[in-house]
């Protein structure tokens, strides 16, 4: 559970103090202050997460190892578990072009 929230907790302790006022971060008609340079980071906090996805790819990989099982089934669920991985980090590349425009 603490791999799911401190990515969170990261994003949001990096993001909210990262404009002058605060709310220049969500109310972007603020004229008064100034905030860092969003482009950096947004790739920090995506780098952040690709390093979570990792940890929680690889974990169960593990732990799948341990299983009492013939050996080919638990090639095969780990090779299903890695293939939603892969899709992941497919995916993920693609939505970031898009995203960044």
């Amino acid at each position: 559970m603490f791999l799911v929230y401190l990515p969170l907790l990261a994003t949001l302790l990096s993001c909210i103090p990262s404009c002058h006022p605060v709310a220049l971060f969500w109310d972007p008609c603020i004229r008064e202050g100034g905030c860092l340079n969003e482009e950096a980071l947004y790739l920090a906090n995506r780098g952040i997460n690709i390093a979570n996805d990792l940890l929680l790819l690889i974990i169960p990989i593990f732990l799948l190892k341990e299983f009492e099982m013939p050996r080919l089934q638990k090639i095969f669920l780990i090779g299903i578990v890695s293939l939603g991985g892969a899709f992941l980090y497919f995916i993920h590349p693609v939505e970031t072009v898009q995203t960044l425009g």
